[in-house]
């Protein structure tokens, strides 16, 4: 069993489970105590599929063996058709669904892919590292998952009295040279201190992050975050800089803003539900834009989300399943999705089409 995350692999999913297919999604619980809400949850999703049609034994075997530790962002889904089973991350955390033996049911995971305002976002300075997620108008901290020491813990580690390669020049505190290393000065010490840390930090983001995240949003004081971002491992993320020497607590939701627009309407055509099924399905389609409310994805103030623990489940024959099945359609045959705010495009269905 693989996480499929990008967009090939959704529509190599697409192809693959195009009937016979049950759905799971599986929302982190915003407030944790003991676990419960978690097992509470675990439970009730397990019922929902012993009691569905189709082949679930996979996934019930995945959930049963799923803990709250096995998160990597706010959400999971798993879908299922003859005994083979893909699971995949979400950023946000979706509602608590099932649908099946049906096409498979993308939306949600199509629209965490496609949301360009939701972010990942660390902050460094010489304290404790910090993960915030933010989902367009919230910033949930995650920095427990962060699985890094603090920069006090790196200075000790290159201390004089753990390493024979350094003899002490002074013993100030974390503001004055603890170590000099043979022929360096203080500031060089201080720098490959600082460089220690952030790989620590790097190191420990690939194992929290959705692998289908490109870009970290990355705060600290002018200095610092540059040379963070300096040291990012490879190509696969590139690195937002927000200078602010109150970290997070400095940010704006505007610093994450992003203006949605239509393409121009002459390109665009308004075509019925039964319409876009045809189109979707012969390949005419090469983009669809339906609105955001029917995502079925969460804010992260955990003051606000629900926890879902009453499972909602998408019959063959709701229309949401109609509209998924043409986003299905379309992304099997090459096209894209967006989603994009109800108040730029009340209505869901317009499409670019090739012919």
């Amino acid at each position: 069993m693989q996480n499929e995350q990008t967009l090939e692999d959704l529509r190599k999913i697409a192809n693959r489970f195009d009937a016979d297919t049950v759905s799971l999604y599986v929302p982190k619980p915003a407030i944790e105590v003991h676990g419960e809400k978690w097992r509470i949850l675990r439970s009730n999703l397990l019922r929902e599929i012993q009691n569905a049609q189709g082949t679930t034994d996979a996934m019930e075997a995945w959930l049963e063996n799923l803990e709250i530790d096995d998160f990597i962002g706010n959400g999971k889904a798993a879908f299922e058709r003859d005994g083979e089973l893909k699971t995949a991350d979400l950023n946000a955390r979706p509602h608590s669904i099932l649908s099946g033996p049906a096409p498979v049911y993308l939306t949600p995971l199509l629209a965490d892919l496609d949301n360009r305002e939701q972010a990942w976002i660390v902050e460094v300075n010489h304290e404790k590292a910090g993960l915030y997620f933010f989902d367009g108008q919230n910033f949930e901290d995650h920095s427990d998952r962060l699985n890094v020491p603090d920069y006090a813990q790196v200075v000790e580690r290159r201390d004089i009295n753990n390493d024979v390669f350094f003899h002490s020049a002074s013993r100030g505190g974390l503001g004055q040279s603890h170590f000099h290393a043979l022929g360096t000065s203080r500031q060089q010490e201080e720098e490959k201190t600082e460089t220690a840390f952030f790989h620590e930090i790097w190191s420990a983001l690939a194992h929290v992050l959705p692998s289908q995240t490109r870009t970290i949003h990355a705060v600290g004081t002018p200095g610092t975050v540059g040379h963070f971002a300096e040291l990012a491992p490879d190509a696969h993320w590139s690195v937002v800089q927000h200078e602010s020497g109150d970290g997070v607590q400095g940010l704006e939701v505007s610093d994450f803003h992003v203006e949605e627009e239509l393409p121009d309407d002459v390109s665009l055509h308004k075509l019925t539900a039964p319409e876009l099924d045809k189109a979707a399905g012969t390949g005419q389609i090469s983009a669809c834009y339906f609105n955001d409310g029917m995502v079925r994805l969460d804010e992260s103030d955990s003051g606000k989300a629900d926890e879902h623990f009453r499972v909602e489940a998408i019959d063959v024959g709701d229309t949401d399943m109609r509209m998924a099945d043409i986003c299905r359609k379309t992304l099997a045959n090459g096209g894209l999705i967006h989603f994009i705010p109800s108040d730029l495009h009340a209505e869901s269905g317009l499409a670019a089409l090739r012919w």
